[in-house]
This record gives C-alpha cells, sequence and structure tokens, in this order.
C-alpha cells in the first residue's frame, strides 16, 4: 500500500534514510512539511511496515523528488518502480508534466531504475555532494 506520510511516520523515514543514504533530511523538515500544500512524500507499506517512501515537492506542474529509499532487503524488487509509478499517476490528474531529480554519479542501482522509467541525465552537478561526488540531474517528461 502507498499513502501519504503522516507524523507517526517521521522516525522511520528518517532512520530509513539514514541507514541507506547516510545522510537525512532530518525529523524537522518533515514535520515542517506535514502542512506544505507543495509537499507530496509517500510511504511505502508491506504488511504494517514502511519498507519505503519518496519525498517530492509539487508545483502543480513540476515534480522534483528530494529522497527516494527503498529498505535494503527490498531493493531490487520492483519497488522503487511501483512507488514513483502510483506517485506519477495520481500526480498526473493534478497536472504533471515533468519530473526532475538529483542521483549520485556513483548510485548504479538508482540510475537505472530512473532510466528504466524514461529519464534522461539533463546535466552534471560536479561536487555537489559532501564527499565532493557528482549529481546527476535527471529528468523525465509526462
Amino acid at each position: 500500500m502507498i499513502r501519504r506520510y503522516n507524523k507517526e511516520d517521521i522516525s522511520r523515514i528518517v532512520a530509513l534514510e539514514k541507514e541507506n543514504l547516510l545522510s537525512s533530511l532530518e525529523e524537522e523538515f518533515y514535520f515542517l512539511n506535514l502542512d506544505n500544500p507543495f509537499a507530496y512524500h509517500y510511504v511505502l507499506m508491506e504488511q504494517e511496515e514502511i519498507i519505503g517512501f519518496v519525498s517530492s515537492i509539487f508545483d502543480g506542474n513540476l515534480l522534483e523528488i528530494l529522497n527516494l529509499v527503498i529498505d535494503k532487503k527490498y531493493q531490487s524488487k520492483g519497488y522503487g518502480t511501483r512507488l514513483l509509478k502510483e506517485v506519477f499517476v495520481e500526480l498526473m490528474s493534478k497536472g504533471l508534466k515533468r519530473v526532475i531529480l538529483e542521483v549520485r554519479e556513483s548510485n548504479t542501482k538508482a540510475k537505472a531504475l530512473y532510466s528504466s522509467l524514461g529519464f534522461k541525465t539533463i546535466s552534471i552537478r560536479y561536487s555537489y555532494y559532501a564527499n565532493k561526488e557528482n549529481a546527476l540531474v535527471m529528468q523525465k517528461e509526462l
């Protein structure tokens, strides 16, 4: 099941970020965004457990994906694809035309997922991350 997040989900979201991304947008960000009409954060549930989530900002036309995380034991099983496709379908009914995101140049799993969904690299942000790794900016037109 996929649903919008709520305040009870925030500690699990941050834990997933830290376990899988080694960084987090932090709890304060998610608490502040609970009432933000542009924040579209979704959790992916499997047997009453949050196994993934996507945090994003949507302005009625452009969706910017901030973070997408699937718990390591559920990766490479189609959950990320399912989550993104369901979010895209929901937001297309609200005017979604384009999706943009950044991904670490070394993150081959994520790049493969995004490419399989039709994302194209449109630019590179050099030394973007704290460890000086480049970020690929990817975009999908709907």
